[in-house]
């Protein structure tokens, strides 16, 4: 079962195309590639194998895509030993502040106008 297709990619010459669904219950996206029989006029749907260990990176968009000529898919994925999740705390929060103790040493503001001169 899935949660629903999330990116369809067309074959550029041939009845096929390449969908991505996600897994109910699960962190990970399967891909499959659907063909027309041309005897029959049914479309069949196959499971595509990543590989062990291999998920979609779709970070920026969608993670595959036909080559122009069709010959191949081209699937990004995420490097090996890549955590599957965000850590746990981010490394930068925010900008960094400075807070002014009592009787601290005054000085000017720092300005950097000249810098695109």
């Amino acid at each position: 079962g899935s949660e629903g297709i999330r990116y369809i990619r067309f074959h550029p010459t041939r009845p096929r195309f390449v969908y991505s669904s996600k897994v109910k219950d699960e962190d990970r996206f399967e891909l499959h590639v659907c063909t027309l029989d041309d005897a029959t006029g049914l479309w069949s749907a196959d499971r595509i194998d990543l590989g062990e260990g291999r998920r979609m990176n779709h970070v920026n968009g969608c993670a595959y895509q036909f080559t122009s000529d069709g010959s191949m898919l081209l699937v990004k994925v995420v490097p090996a030993g890549w955590p599957s999740s965000a850590p746990a705390e981010p490394a930068s929060t925010g900008p960094s502040v400075q807070e002014v103790t009592k009787g601290a040493r005054k000085a000017p503001g720092r300005t950097y106008q000249d810098l695109l001169r």
